[in-house]
């Protein structure tokens, strides 16, 4: 078999296993602060037990849509689904790179199919590809962009230059 055809196999068999393991659709989403936000500190919620990483979650934790743009530092909002395998793929990615810039930037994320996101779908331009990464500076002002699945690489490199801007 040659190489690429063994790859698009593996691939395969991956999307499976992933789809066989993703949740069914939310009828209804309880949006919580993400841990370190400003609305976390204000509110003393937490979505996840102190001194834990976002890494070690076994799925997304649906954020306030009412914390983009009004936090005051630089956000990585992602738009994802529950149940869809692509945006599971990127979960440990997103959650690694929450843990790392976790200081420096909010992670803030949307689940599509609660009715409460659905404005901020539309003010942010959400074209229903998943999942969509938006990249927000500190003014609430998207910087970037980012759909589908993505390299660590890339990933990173959006959020230093965010980082970088402020």
């Amino acid at each position: 078999m040659r190489r690429s055809s063994f790859i698009v196999v593996i691939l395969g068999i991956v999307s499976l296993a992933l789809a066989a393991c993703a949740s069914a659709p939310a009828a209804t989403a309880i949006p919580t602060a993400q841990p370190g936000s400003v609305a976390d500190a204000a509110s003393g919620s937490s979505a996840k037990p102190v001194g834990s990483r976002a890494v070690d979650l076994k799925d997304f934790v649906a954020s306030d849509p009412s914390l983009v743009g009004t936090t005051g530092r630089p956000q990585v909002v992602e738009f994802f689904a529950f149940w869809c395998t692509t945006c599971q793929a990127m979960r440990p990615l997103i959650h690694a790179a929450q843990d790392e810039y976790g200081e420096m930037v909010d992670f803030i994320y949307l689940d599509i199919d609660a009715e409460n996101t659905k404005e901020m779908q539309k003010k942010l331009t959400f074209t229903g590809l998943r999942p969509t990464i938006v990249f927000l500076d500190a003014d609430g002002k998207e910087h970037a962009r980012l759909v589908g699945v993505h390299t660590k690489e890339e990933l990173y490199t959006k959020i230093d230059d965010l980082v970088a801007v402020g």
